[in-house]
């Protein structure tokens, strides 16, 4: 499997300013999709989680040398729970948005229906 830094690092690997810059930018962007569409951004941060989920179980170790592996199997271990846990991180922060846009459409209908 190719992973997506490799499209997306090397026009940034030597310039990290550019690479923080569209980092911020990115968000600010999403920031805005969220407050206008938060079940939308809600489904799509559960979309988003189960890729990083998909994408955790998709680091192997390597095995140059039996030292090297055993000592990078640590490694291994630790960057698959750290990915799963933020995959479970980005999942609760959607259901959280999509259940906030529920909440915010229900009293927007109740304003109107008075």
């Amino acid at each position: 499997m190719i992973s997506i830094t490799t499209y997306v690092a090397p026009p940034f690997e030597h310039q990290p300013l550019l690479y923080m810059v569209s980092g911020v930018v990115i968000a600010a962007l999403l920031c805005w999709c969220r407050s206008r569409w938060q079940i939308v951004y809600g489904i799509l941060e559960i979309i988003v989680g189960l890729l990083l989920m998909m994408v955790s179980l998709q680091v192997t170790p390597g095995a140059f040398s039996s030292d090297f592996s055993n000592d990078f199997d640590r490694v291994h271990y630790a960057v698959t729970v750290t990915t799963y846990l933020g995959a479970v991180f980005v999942m609760v922060r959607g259901c959280d948005s999509i259940r906030q846009g529920w909440i915010a459409r229900r009293k927007a209908k109740a304003a109107t229906a008075l």
